[in-house]
């Protein structure tokens, strides 16, 4: 049994799979990953995939050749399974921030058409406001008044002296 036959050597037989024969067929070989010393993926969608499917031709071998599993792919299952639960996390997280930002986008919507306004110390409906301008109107104009008056007072004191020394 030799290459030359046409016949691979049996070890290559026994590791020859689907999987090996159609990465032969890419252009680029993939580089070479060890599994061991792997840590937790990055969330990229195409490196846990390659995890993925590690996990999975290793269990496939495992069960056709009865082998039990090695340390190094529980490992690498685990850091898969990490993965997979910060993708859920981080989904559930932006699916919330998403509901959260929609709820206030409408609050502010209802809030423009109603008549609610906005002010610095919270909201206040349109009467209100119209109070408000109402009442700083009517303390502008006493205030003016009573300048007016002080300043009426003041010239009649004045014109009053001025007389008697003449």
């Amino acid at each position: 049994m030799s290459e030359e036959d046409g016949v691979p050597p049996p070890h290559e037989v026994h590791h020859s799979n689907r999987h090996d024969q159609e990465i032969r067929l890419m252009s680029t070989p993939p580089p070479r990953v060890n599994w061991i010393e792997m840590n937790t993926p990055e969330l990229k969608l195409r490196q846990i995939r390659q995890y993925e499917e590690y996990v999975a031709l290793r269990i496939e071998c495992s069960i056709t050749s009865g082998t039990p599993l090695t340390p190094s792919v529980s490992h690498v299952n685990e850091k898969l399974r990490k993965a997979h639960t910060t993708l859920a996390v981080n989904g559930i997280t932006a699916t919330q921030e998403m509901r959260r930002l929609k709820e206030k986008n409408l609050r502010r919507s209802a809030r423009d058409q109603g008549t609610t306004i906005l002010a610095n110390y919270g909201p206040i409906t349109i009467y209100d406001a119209r109070l408000r301008v109402a009442k700083d109107q009517h303390n502008r104009l006493a205030g003016q008044a009573a300048e007016e008056a002080r300043v009426h007072t003041k010239e009649v004191r004045r014109s009053g002296r001025c007389s008697g020394l003449l």
